[in-house]
């Protein structure tokens, strides 16, 4: 992974809204090139410098994602214990299993969607 979706990465997740996590990429680029150094020279390590700015309020889009789906595949599991317990049937048994398997998948993919749209770069 690049500095710079280490560094987008950490500022989306400190919460600063879009337009702010564009600037400092922008300004951030702008004074590697003009001092001559890489980002990891001329900035320090991404994580700290997007710490040395203040938090946002802000949840970013990736973390929304990722909850969306934790929140899918939990009511999805529940859904499937509450008709197994009501209709009393084995929950390990075929069809039940797979849904279960399909809300695991739920959390895997939100997870990886979510991780990746807070890693994303801008377009150029």
């Amino acid at each position: 992974m690049t500095y710079y979706r280490r560094l987008v990465f950490a500022l989306r997740r400190r919460g600063l809204p879009e337009q702010e996590v564009l600037d400092v990429l922008a300004e951030a680029q702008t004074h590697c090139l003009a001092v001559g150094q890489g980002p990891e020279q001329a900035l320090g390590p991404a994580r700290e410098f997007a710490a040395s700015f203040a938090k946002g309020d802000r949840w970013p889009v990736g973390l929304r994602v990722f909850y969306g789906s934790v929140l899918l595949g939990l009511v999805q599991i529940i859904t499937v214990i509450w008709i197994t317990k009501a209709n009393n049937l084995d929950h390990t048994a075929g069809p039940v299993a797979w849904v279960l398997e399909i809300a695991l998948s739920i959390f895997l993919a939100g997870y990886l969607i979510g991780q990746g749209m807070d890693r994303r770069l801008p377009p150029a």
